[in-house]
């Protein structure tokens, strides 16, 4: 076997090795090579740690979802329990103050370690992720705060609460006995601030701060009502002194300046309506005793007139002006013959119902004067006057303030069924006033029976009770029939008289001629027309 020869390369000057030049070129291209190589190394190194990240990002992604499933219900549930225990908490605190003393320090001190403590355990107990309990711990942490400062508060506020209601019983003693002696403000108002003081310092649930306002808004309260006593007080008894001691300025302090404006000015009403009241209340007593003095007047003119004078009347010092010159008149109408019975009647009828006419009514009859005036006028009998007189004083009465409406509805029915009854006419019944007088005395006879069997008078005076008196059965008495007006008719034409109306002024001395040539007469505002003999 032939021997492998060593092999030696070409020389240089064969142009087989290579030159420097050559060297450099290859050097550098293998630089190049190496550090192209590197940077694709270390981008597929950073790659592959980017791949990596990647997978353990969405592997934590992942995780953090799972995480947040489990929680989300434990959250949601802990967040509606802390509403629920709040409220609860609420209403335990309420019951604890009802049944617990208001000024025992303690109280929200011993609801706090106790139902509190109790109630914020369960709370956080119920929880089950750690993110739940986490969140259950900072909400007990928040409401035990809150409670503390709420149990606090309210212990002190109750405590104030007590004070006042205390004081405010001590007010009102205090402002009746100002009140009734104004000379005692400053002793009550002494008494005020040291009973305050004394209940502030004997409640160890107030606070320092609830202390002051409390102090200071009591007192001042305090102060103005028993100021305002004080200077009322006075003012029942002398406006004006009332009103100089607001002038003082020494309630300035107590009553502010609107309040003092008010008062003067309520002053001066009560002044004026003080001296008001006791001109009225003079005049009543003059009236009264003068009412007195006009009977014993009537009483005597009826025995003697002889032994009473106008003169006297005039110079007597119990009658008012106005009485003193109605007796003048009275005595000087004795010396004159009585008022003609139908006459009488006739005003005394109109007179009655005016008596009874509802409030309000111009034409009604409130006082005695215009029965006095129609007696002076010669209209009324001596009789007649004491009757309407007697009706007028009985209104002034309770019960006759009570029965008054329902009689003048009563009467007003049933004069237009008496004054025009006549079914011939169709008006005015000549007779008709006459009737109707004699039913008023009826009613009144009735009425008077009933009172003295201590009976209603009501269902005398009520449609539809059997006892009504102006039922038609019972006006048919006072009514004229159908015959009587055939009669009166007939006898009126045979004596040529039943269209003549001069005659008929005998029965009706107020008719007026009208220029229709016929006569009339006015009843109740209303003008009829007379007819007849």
């Amino acid at each position: 076997m032939a021997a492998i020869k060593e092999y030696n390369a070409p020389n240089a000057a064969e142009g087989l090795n290579p030159s420097n030049a050559g060297l450099s070129a290859e050097e550098s291209l293998a630089s190049t090579a190496i550090s192209t190589g590197s940077r694709i190394r270390q981008d597929y190194d950073q790659a592959g740690r980017a791949i990596g990240s990647g997978i353990t990002a969405v592997g934590e992604a992942a995780g953090a979802a799972y995480k947040q499933f489990v929680e989300q219900p434990d959250i949601n549930k802990i967040a509606l329990a802390q509403a629920q225990t709040q409220s609860d908490i609420n209403d335990a605190w309420d019951e604890a103050q009802k049944k617990g003393n208001l000024n025992d320090p303690t109280l929200g001190k011993k609801f706090i370690e106790g139902d509190l403590e109790d109630k914020l355990t369960d709370f956080v107990d119920g929880a089950t992720t750690k993110a739940g309990k986490q969140y259950a711990f900072d909400e007990a942490v928040r409401m035990r705060n809150h409670m503390f400062e709420k149990t606090t508060a309210d212990v002190a506020t109750r405590a104030g609460q007590a004070v006042m209601v205390s004081m405010d019983e001590q007010k009102n003693i205090l402002s009746n006995a100002v009140r009734k002696d104004p000379t005692s403000f400053d002793s009550a108002l002494a008494a005020w601030n040291a009973g305050l003081k004394a209940r502030i310092a004997s409640s160890p649930g107030l606070d320092a701060g609830t202390a002051s306002k409390l102090q200071t808004i009591v007192s001042e309260h305090g102060a103005s009502e028993l100021a305002h006593a004080a200077i009322l007080g006075t003012a029942a008894y002398d406006p004006a002194a009332a009103k100089a001691m607001l002038d003082s300025g020494k309630f300035d302090k107590y009553v502010d300046g609107t309040q003092t404006a008010a008062m003067i000015k309520n002053m001066d009403y009560a002044s004026r309506a003080t001296q008001n009241f006791q001109r009225a209340e003079q005049d009543r007593a003059a009236q009264a005793t003068s009412d007195k003095a006009v009977r014993d007047y009537e009483l005597q003119v009826r025995q003697d007139p002889s032994k009473v004078s106008a003169i006297q009347a005039i110079q007597d010092p119990n009658l008012t002006r106005t009485d003193a010159v109605y007796i003048a008149k009275m005595i000087d109408r004795e010396a004159k013959p009585e008022a003609l019975a139908k006459v009488s009647n006739a005003n005394e009828a109109n007179l009655y119902q005016r008596v009874y006419l509802p409030e309000g009514d111009p034409m009604k009859i409130t006082d005695v004067t215009p029965i006095r005036q129609a007696y002076i006028a010669g209209k009324l009998t001596q009789t007649a006057r004491d009757n309407l007189i007697k009706q007028v004083t009985d209104q002034q009465t309770e019960d006759g303030q009570k029965i008054a409406p329902t009689k003048a509805r009563f009467f007003t029915a049933a004069k237009t069924m008496i004054t025009k009854s006549n079914p011939m006419m169709g008006v005015l019944d000549k007779e008709g006033d006459q009737k109707f007088y004699e039913f008023q005395n009826y009613v009144d006879d009735q009425i008077n029976d009933a009172r003295r069997q201590g009976k209603s008078v009501y269902p005398l005076l009520t449609p539809g009770n059997p006892a009504y008196l102006a039922s038609p059965a019972v006006l048919q008495g006072f009514q004229k029939s159908m015959g009587d007006s055939m009669r009166d008719g007939a006898a009126a034409l045979r004596r040529g008289t039943a269209n003549d109306t001069p005659p008929a002024l005998k029965d009706y001395p107020d008719a007026k001629k009208a220029v229709d040539g016929n006569y009339h007469v006015q009843r109740d505002g209303k003008w009829f027309t007379i007819k007849g003999d």
